[in-house]
């Protein structure tokens, strides 16, 4: 527009043109070929708004309703607004039923807000029709039929938004029943408007159709990935997050962790917390960047205190465990519960376990319970499995093994290895239950093909006895090999034997003496009998009686019955060794107090065939050790290192082994001395002193299980004060 045109136009307006004078308002709002002025442009269009020109009087009334131009005044706003209404001014009567649903200069009104709505959506206005839908949709009656045909119908006159909406109601059957295709056909052109939620929505619903419809996987992650590129670049932060993790997983393109961390960067920018979340993460792992926890704990921070769940959770775990923070408890839990009340279920078990040890606040075993079944509930393997650790235990409840062994069936349902082996234990031996062998294998062979050591050995043994399965000694020998692969003991033990015998493999008696070697280097009695009788009876083809009797002395020093008459034989028959009467007498002493005759050798506990129930193995040698049995306290000792039997307990090993060796005196065999310095090593100045101690008492004591309890209840104490089960 020109000068003279500008000028041309200012004189017909001074005439009282209506449409001059709503033109000039126009400019001035627009500030198209003049200063824009708001305040001027109201002033134009009050004067065509009172000769009665509709788009005058619903421009004035918008000015008025948002207070440009001067002040707010939504009582006129809204009479300007009915001025053209009334002409039939299809914006106006759109923006008179805002006015009533929000009570914007007008009483809040539904039913007046729905007829000013009709009369704009009969005027195709699609803004009008997609209020409709809200209406009919939100309303105390909720008509979702009628509803829908209004995003439809405002979808079809092409507004991004309502196709945005009926299109996610399609997708996940929102009131409706689903229809993928019609979803992903309205979110397609919503997306095609640069509607970023639509895009973003797209790209993750393409995933889902595309794998419906045996899509190639390359060609569904190309499609996702050029929505999500295309809402990232409109700032859609969730569209940022979610191709951020695609770069830094590298799903269908390289992992690119720098690219990953500027996607993640831009969005927490733009506030999303689940990009902070992430952007933690790799600060915590140092993934792409240094190792830098004082960064994770900020972005936790920041993301948790926008409601996170899975930072909260993960800024929790750092005040557990004291990394880049000072250690605190009730950090910890109150990060956790936070988690907790949003649904995490990892949070749920972690906050149940805290409570259920006293750690964070006072211990409260119904709230633990709560917690960790509220996880249970989700399914969460390791929350299944706590429980049937805690009913097995008895921990804050009456133990109630067949409550335990449903919880572990539960979660070793879930996939969880550990739980599978507990439960085929339970199984095995008939607790908390009817005995179910054939179950037992079943659950034993699930964990054995997740690599789990102690199921590949005990499915083994199964196999070679037949025990709910067909006897298959080539397949036991399998499992063995592959548990002995992880330096299994038992299965070193159980390979050597049927190597030496043939059994299910060819007979190799060198590579069997080698695995009894390794179990009995390992303290594993029946090996080192086994191989010291090897030894004597050149099984590898040659003799060695010297080294045969060293490893019965070893053994028969540790409780081993057979090897203690082995070694009267051996002096009473002056093999290798001078024929010694006094000898010979000592060991059957020892052989008499672990249950052996000279008569005749039965399974006493110690046997062979009682390595297959470690558990009765260690109440056997605990009996004789509170006999007074010296070699039952190494014995004992040996279980508590290696966990045969009982719970593993470094400080109880060494306690018991330094009682044996000080009851011993000169007797002690050498090998007893370096094992306790071998175990000394493992162990604290405070666990060491500690030890002596308690040493100390069983010998002062004579008596070994007061001593073992005394230690095991003030664990269990400090365990609530600081340790949580896991």
């Amino acid at each position: 527009m020109t000068a003279p045109d500008l000028a041309e136009l200012l004189a017909r307006a001074d005439q009282g043109n209506v449409h001059a004078l709503f033109q000039f308002g126009q400019l001035f709002e627009l500030g198209q070929y003049v200063v824009q002025d708001r305040a001027q442009a109201r002033m134009w269009y009050n004067k065509a708004a009172r000769q009665g020109l509709a788009q005058a009087q619903y421009r004035l009334g918008l000015l008025l309703q948002s207070g440009q131009g001067g002040e707010r005044d939504a009582v006129q706003a809204a009479q300007w607004f009915l001025k053209a209404a009334e002409y039939g001014h299809a914006d106006a009567q759109f923006q008179m039923g805002q006015c009533y649903r929000l009570g914007a200069g007008l009483p809040q009104d539904p039913d007046q807000a729905r007829e000013w709505y009709l009369k704009a959506a009969d005027q195709e206005h699609a803004q009008a029709a997609l209020a409709i839908a809200v209406l009919l949709e939100m309303g105390a009656e909720h008509d979702w039929v009628g509803a829908i045909e209004w995003y439809r119908k405002a979808a079809s006159l092409g507004l991004a938004e309502a196709q945005y909406l009926i299109g996610v109601r399609y997708a996940e059957g929102m009131n409706i029943p689903a229809d993928l295709a019609q979803g992903l056909h309205w979110l397609s052109r919503a997306a095609e408007q640069d509607h970023a939620e639509a895009q973003y929505v797209l790209a993750e619903q393409l995933g889902r159709y595309q794998e419906h419809h045996g899509q190639e996987q390359t060609v569904r992650q190309n499609q996702q990935r050029y929505w999500l590129n295309r809402a990232a670049s409109l700032g859609h932060a969730a569209a940022l997050t979610r191709l951020g993790l695609i770069l830094e997983l590298g799903e269908g393109v390289p992992v690119q962790l720098d690219q990953a961390r500027g996607c993640y960067l831009r969005a927490a920018r733009l506030g999303n917390a689940d990009a902070m979340h992430q952007l933690g993460v790799l600060s915590e792992l140092g993934k792409g960047v240094a190792v830098d926890l004082d960064s994770a704990r900020v972005w936790y921070q920041k993301a948790a205190r926008l409601g996170c769940a899975h930072a909260q959770n993960n800024l929790a775990g750092l005040y557990y465990h004291g990394r880049g923070v000072e250690q605190n408890d009730m950090q910890s839990l109150g990060w956790f519960l936070c988690a907790a009340e949003q649904g995490l279920a990892a949070a749920q078990l972690q906050a149940g376990l805290m409570l259920l040890h006293g750690r964070g606040r006072a211990q409260d075993v119904d709230e633990a319970l709560f917690w960790i079944q509220k996880a249970a509930a989700q399914g969460f393997a390791e929350a299944l499995y706590a429980l049937g650790q805690i009913y097995e235990r008895g921990f804050g409840v009456a133990k109630d093994v067949a409550e335990a062994r449903t919880w572990y069936l539960a979660a070793a349902g879930r996939g969880h290895v550990q739980a599978a082996v507990q439960v085929a234990h339970l199984f095995y031996w008939g607790q908390g239950g009817d005995t179910d062998q054939p179950a037992a294998v079943r659950w034993y062979r699930f964990a054995a093909e997740q690599g789990h050591a102690d199921a590949l050995n005990n499915l083994g043994f199964m196999l070679k006895k037949g025990l709910g399965i067909g006897v298959d000694a080539v397949q036991a020998c399998s499992c063995w090999i592959k548990a002995a692969e992880q330096g299994h003991v038992l299965a070193h033990f159980n390979l050597g034997t049927a190597l030496y015998a043939g059994e299910g493999i060819a007979s190799d008696p060198a590579q069997a003496m080698e695995h009894w070697r390794i179990a009995a280097e390992a303290g594993h009695l029946d090996a080192q009998f086994h191989l010291a009788k090897a030894l004597a009876e050149g099984g590898a083809g040659s003799t060695d009686v010297q080294s045969a009797i060293s490893w019965w002395q070893i053994a028969a020093a540790a409780g081993h019955g057979e090897s203690a008459l082995a070694l009267a034989d051996v002096y009473t028959r002056g093999e290798g060794v001078v024929s010694d009467p006094v000898q010979v007498a000592f060991w059957r002493q020892r052989a008499n107090e672990l249950g052996q005759t000279t008569d005749s050798i039965p399974s006493a506990g110690v046997t062979q065939e009682a390595a297959a129930d470690p558990f009765k193995k260690a109440d056997k040698i605990l009996e004789a050790a509170n006999r007074g049995s010296t070699v039952a306290l190494y014995d004992l000792a040996c279980c508590y290192e290696q966990g045969l039997g009982v719970e593993t307990s470094p400080a109880l090993a060494h306690a018991l082994l330094r009682a044996a060796i000080m009851q011993a005196g000169d007797q002690a065999p050498d090998l007893w001395q370096k094992s306790l310095d071998r175990m000394r090593a493992q162990l604290t100045t405070r666990e060491v002193n500690q030890a002596r101690k308690m040493a100390a008492l069983m010998l002062e004591r004579a008596e070994v299980s007061s001593v073992l309890d005394e230690f095991k209840q003030g664990r269990r104490r400090t365990s609530r004060k600081k340790k949580p089960m896991t």
